[in-house]
C-alpha cells in the first residue's frame, strides 16, 4: 500500500501492483544470484554484479511509489525489466533460459500502464520480440553454454519454473487486487446509498437511480403536514458546537419518532422540524399519524433537552390538505413539497404558543374520538384570512 493514501482506485491498483512486482522482482533475483554465487562465484562474477546493481535499481521505484508518482514508476519499471532480461539473457546465452521471461513481460507491463498508455504495449511487445530473436540468434555461448549439458539443462528448467511462478504470483495478485477494489467499490456504493436514502424518500430514491435525467413532481391530493418549532432557540444558541450538539440530540429523537410512525421528514429549517405523512405513497390515517406524532413528541420534550435546556418547548402546527412534490437541483438535490397546504400550515406557526399543539379543521375532523381537540374559533392567520384553529389536547382515558 505504498504511496495509495488519497489515490483514485485505478491509481491505487497500478501502485499495489508496481510495489508487488519489485518485491517480487528483487526476490527473484536475490535467488539467482545466491544461485550463482553458490554454483561458482567466480565463473558468475559478471551476473552476480549485474544481479546486485539491479536490485538496488528496481528497489529505488519505490520511492516514486512512495511519492505517488505511479506514471513515473511504471515506466522506469517497464525500462529496467526489458534491461534486465536483455542483459542477464546474454551473459547466460540462450541456454540460460531466460529468454524465457520475455514471455510474460508483456503480460505484466499491461498491468501497470495507465489506459491512455495501454496501446504502448503493442511497440514494446515488438521490441521484446527484437530482443529474443537476437539472443537467441547469436552465436554468443554465454556463462552457461560453457558449463556440462546436465546443468545447463538445470539452469533452463530454474528459469521456466521462475518465470511460471512470476506469471502466476502477478496473476493471483493481481485478482486479489481486483476483489479488494470491488470490495471497496461495494462499501463506497453502499455508503452513496446509505448518505442517499438519508436525503430521499426510498422510493424516490429508487426512480433516481433508474434514470438520474427523470424529472420528478407528484401530485399528492391528501397529506398531513406538521412543522414543530423550537420556542426561543435563538436566544439559547452560543458557540457552534454546542449548538449543532443540541439540535442533533433533539432532531435525533424526532427522525426516530416520526420514523415510527411513518412520517417522512423533509428537512430542518433552522430550528424548525418540516415533516408529511401521506407521501411518496399513499398513507391510511395519516392525520391521526400525525397527531400521536405531535403528541408524543410534547410528552418526551424532557428526554430530548439538553443539559443546559431544561425548559426546551415547542410550537406544532399540523393541516391537511393536497400538495405538489419533487426533486430539485441535481448536485445537491433535495426532495421538497409546495403548495397553499404548506403556507397554511407554516402561517400558523406565528399564532402557536409554546407549548401547544394547533390543527384546522381539516385535521381535527379527520381525527378519532379517542383524541381530545378544544375549539379556538376563527383566527387571523397573515395572507390567509380567519381560518378555523383548534388545540389538540391529548388522548381520552
Amino acid at each position: 500500500d505504498l504511496g495509495v493514501a488519497d489515490q483514485d482506485i485505478e491509481t491505487i491498483r497500478r501502485l499495489r501492483t508496481i510495489n508487488i512486482l519489485i518485491v517480487l522482482s528483487v526476490a527473484i533475483m536475490t535467488s539467482y544470484g545466491m544461485f550463482y554465487a553458490l554454483y561458482d562465484h567466480a565463473h558468475f562474477a559478471n551476473e552476480i554484479i549485474f544481479l546486485a546493481v539491479m536490485v538496488l535499481l528496481i528497489t529505488s521505484v519505490l520511492y516514486a511509489t512512495k511519492t505517488g508518482r505511479v506514471d513515473l514508476a511504471a515506466w522506469v519499471m517497464i525500462f529496467l525489466g526489458l534491461c534486465l532480461i536483455a542483459v542477464i539473457s546474454w551473459l547466460l546465452g540462450p541456454a540460460g533460459g531466460t529468454l524465457i521471461y520475455l514471455v510474460a513481460v508483456p503480460y505484466i507491463f499491461s498491468l501497470v500502464l495507465p489506459k491512455r498508455h495501454q496501446h504502448l504495449i503493442w511497440p514494446i511487445a515488438f521490441l521484446i520480440g527484437a530482443i529474443f530473436l537476437v539472443e537467441v540468434l547469436s552465436d554468443r555461448q554465454g556463462s552457461v553454454g560453457a558449463l556440462p549439458r546436465l546443468v545447463q539443462m538445470t539452469f533452463f528448467f530454474a528459469s521456466v519454473v521462475g518465470s511460471i511462478i512470476l506469471a502466476c504470483a502477478v496473476g493471483l495478485v493481481y485478482r486479489w487486487l481486483i476483489e479488494r477494489a470491488e470490495a471497496e467499490l461495494a462499501s463506497e456504493q453502499a455508503r452513496s446509498e446509505r448518505l442517499l436514502r438519508a436525503i430521499l424518500p426510498d422510493a424516490i430514491a429508487e426512480q433516481l437511480k433508474a434514470d438520474a435525467s427523470r424529472v420528478i413532481a407528484q401530485r399528492h391530493d391528501s397529506v398531513t403536514a406538521v412543522f414543530a418549532d423550537i420556542v426561543g432557540f435563538t436566544k439559547r444558541s452560543g458557540d457552534a458546537e454546542s449548538t449543532v450538539l443540541a439540535l442533533n440530540k433533539i432532531f435525533s429523537t424526532i427522525d426516530k419518532l416520526a420514523a415510527d410512525r411513518s412520517i417522512e421528514k423533509i428537512k430542518t429549517i433552522g430550528d424548525a422540524y418540516f415533516a408529511v405523512c401521506g407521501l411518496p405513497e399513499p398513507v391510511v390515517g395519516h392525520c391521526e399519524r400525525v397527531a400521536e406524532f405531535a403528541l408524543e413528541l410534547q410528552s418526551s420534550v424532557h428526554r430530548m433537552a439538553p443539559t443546559e435546556w431544561p425548559d426546551l418547548q415547542f410550537r406544532i402546527v399540523i393541516h391537511t390538505g393536497p400538495v405538489v412534490a419533487g426533486v430539485i437541483g441535481r448536485t445537491k438535490f433535495v426532495y421538497d413539497v409546495w403548495g397553499d397546504t404548506i403556507n397554511t400550515t407554516a402561517r400558523m406557526e406565528e399564532i402557536c404558543s409554546p407549548g401547544q399543539i394547533l390543527i384546522t379543521q381539516d385535521v381535527a375532523m379527520a381525527l378519532p374520538d379517542h383524541l381530545q381537540r378544544d375549539s379556538l374559533g376563527k383566527v387571523e392567520i397573515r395572507d390567509k384570512g380567519p381560518i378555523q384553529v383548534y388545540r389538540l389536547v391529548g388522548r381520552n382515558e
